[in-house]
């Protein structure tokens, strides 16, 4: 899972106004991922885009990068 939460983190980073805001925790079950973004609260309408299509990129790329390591992940926004 280091190499999703990376990108999420990075992908992120680069989504919103304040990037030191930006931290993901991650939590990890077996092979299952779960990352949790967490954003100043004027930046989390940035990383979800409108109808959520940005964190829905953001998931797909995560998906793809925990599959080179065999691990299923999911992303939630923290509110």
């Amino acid at each position: 899972g280091a190499r999703a939460r990376a990108s999420v983190e990075h992908i992120a980073r680069h989504l919103v106004d304040d990037p030191d805001g930006v931290f993901v925790d991650a939590n990890e079950r077996g092979d299952n991922v779960t990352l949790l973004v967490h954003a100043s609260p004027g930046d989390l309408g940035r990383i979800i885009g409108k109808r959520g299509r940005v964190i829905q990129a953001v998931r797909q790329v995560a998906r793809a990068a925990g599959a080179t390591e065999d691990v299923r992940v999911t992303v939630d926004v923290a509110e």
